[in-house]
């Protein structure tokens, strides 16, 4: 005959592994949260939307004008935050300026780093979580992550990525000075041109289980009007 204290230690055994299991995911999960820069001015995942909409100048009274491609008719929009940047160039607006478009692409990125946040998730392994920008992150840092114009140099960088040759290497052969400003973001000049590169999150991005970087690199020329931002994971 089965005693009340035999089922008690039977159920204990087949529910104790269940919590060991529930114990150990909810640590793995915490372990290696998702993580983002204040740069991004995100206060909670669960606010994501509500920093859509939030302007991008709250200091200015209007955004960047767009229009209606080819239809003189209708009234002008703005694209002042992340919200109408995404909607309205799905209707058709445009902006007829080259900076102007080319300031829009460099908000994007903010804007795409919101949504990759979105659909993110804790990783339950990661080789990154204590990676900083330090003057030793150059070493581990590919060289794609300095955008430069024309393909003279964009070719070589792409070709530098393949052979695995890091930021410090290839940027020692046209005598970049780098400057590390914090454990997030440093900087590097020649005499013509400036690039920096900024961690923007952590987190696991493409559901593999592995912490993932989420870097925010930028360049233009101290020499003219030419200028890029890019994400790199």
């Amino acid at each position: 005959m089965t005693t009340l204290s035999t089922l008690t230690r039977l159920a204990a055994a087949i529910l104790l592994p269940c919590h060991l299991a529930n114990a150990v995911e909810a640590a793995e999960a915490e372990r290696y949260p998702i993580w983002w820069s204040p740069a991004l001015e995100l206060e909670s995942l669960d606010k994501i939307d509500e920093r859509r909409r939030k302007r991008f100048w709250p200091e200015r009274h209007e955004g960047v004008p767009v229009y209606k491609d080819g239809d003189t008719s209708t009234e002008p929009a703005e694209i002042e935050n992340c919200w109408t940047l995404e909607q309205l160039p799905r209707e058709g607006y445009v902006t007829p300026n080259e900076n102007d478009n080319r300031f829009i692409k460099g908000l994007s990125r903010m804007c795409t780093a919101l949504d990759m946040l979105e659909s993110a998730a804790a990783a339950k392994v990661s080789y990154v979580s204590d990676f900083v920008m330090t003057a030793e992150a150059l070493d581990y840092l590919p060289a794609m992550v300095n955008i430069a114009p024309g393909c003279d140099w964009l070719c070589r960088q792409y070709q530098a990525n393949e052979r695995r040759i890091p930021l410090s290497r290839f940027e020692a052969e046209f005598d970049v000075k780098p400057k590390v400003l914090s454990e997030l973001k440093l900087e590097g000049w020649t005499d013509w041109r400036f690039y920096g590169v900024e961690i923007l999150a952590r987190a696991d991005f493409n559901g593999d289980g592995l912490e993932d970087l989420l870097v925010e690199a930028r360049a233009h020329t101290l020499q003219g009007t030419w200028g890029a931002m890019a994400l790199y994971l």
